[in-house]
């Protein structure tokens, strides 16, 4: 496992965005399905503004901890929390709701086992606001669920 810094951790979850976004785009491109074409262009769009707020994040943290150095850092296994949905062209929308949950959660889990990891609490206090940030994302994303009985 490498060793990694909190810019490089950084730049891999916004790496993570950019995938995420393209996964999105392929889908909504394949579905038949306008309701499912309209939740996945909004998704689409909603992990790249994620992706620009990380890198605006790096552009005001501090070098001392955009520099900070990690000993331990997730396997990259852990950033593919996707996996464990087939992708398909003529996915459901139940089947769109619950892979958008379980990439939500693989990032929560993510930003949780790097501020475990962090030695700094400078660098851990980043990591668990980006935590915080994602399952306000993932609870918000419940509620649009919910309100539109999708």
């Amino acid at each position: 496992m490498p060793l990694r810094t909190t810019r490089a951790l950084i730049d891999r979850a916004r790496a993570f965005h950019l995938e995420l976004s393209e996964v999105y785009g392929k889908l909504e491109e394949q579905s038949d399905q306008l309701k499912v074409k309209r939740l996945l262009e909004l998704m689409k769009r909603h992990e790249r503004c994620l992706e620009h707020g990380l890198k605006d994040l790096e552009d005001v943290l501090d070098s001392d901890v955009l520099n900070t150095w990690f000993q331990n850092t997730p396997e990259e296994s852990h950033w593919h929390g996707l996996g464990k949905v087939a992708f398909k062209p003529d996915m459901s929308m139940q089947e769109v709701v619950a892979m958008v949950f379980a990439a939500d959660q693989a990032l929560v889990n993510v930003y949780h086992e790097i501020a475990g990891f962090a030695v700094a609490s400078k660098v851990r206090d980043v990591f668990e606001a980006l935590a915080r940030s994602a399952e306000d994302d993932r609870d918000q994303f419940a509620d649009l669920v919910q309100d539109y009985q999708l």
